[in-house]
């Protein structure tokens, strides 16, 4: 999924939207005594739009989840929902997620955290994205419809 999503971030920043990644847990626990190492990367699928939708599903975004998989979603028209939903993702999980956006001076994206002493860190590569992981993504977005 990181793959597919990962060749679409510059449109979607260029249409207006917000991005955000979540920072890598090591402790994310998978069941009961059990923790294992995870990215978290595009676990979540809830998403505000215009402060006025909300969207709650198991929908990935791409063609395959699109056509092929059983997926189930809701919609809901309720601003006062979407605003709940929206300032709790920002006090939960902004401050756990990197801020993907594009890079002003420059082609390309930056990934912004904010640091404890309330300074931004800026990165100008995918956190926790080796070279290896990094051409992958290259080469499966191209060959990805």
């Amino acid at each position: 999924m990181h793959f597919g999503y990962a060749r679409y971030r510059s449109a979607l920043l260029q249409m207006g939207v917000s991005l955000f990644d979540l920072m890598p847990d090591t402790k994310v626990r998978q069941s009961a005594g059990e923790l294992s190492a995870s990215l978290g990367r595009l676990h979540a699928k809830v998403s505000v739009v215009d402060q006025r939708w909300l969207y709650i599903g198991s929908l990935n975004m791409d063609r395959r989840s699109a056509h092929s998989n059983t997926e189930l979603g809701l919609i809901v028209d309720s601003p006062e929902l979407a605003g709940q939903v929206a300032s709790l993702l920002s006090s939960e999980r902004l401050p756990r997620s990197y801020q993907v956006r594009s890079a002003r001076d420059r082609q390309g994206l930056q990934w912004v955290a904010q640091a404890a002493c309330r300074e931004q860190v800026v990165l100008d590569a995918e956190p926790n994205a080796n070279w290896r992981l990094r051409l992958r993504i290259s080469l499966v977005s191209m060959a990805v419809d």
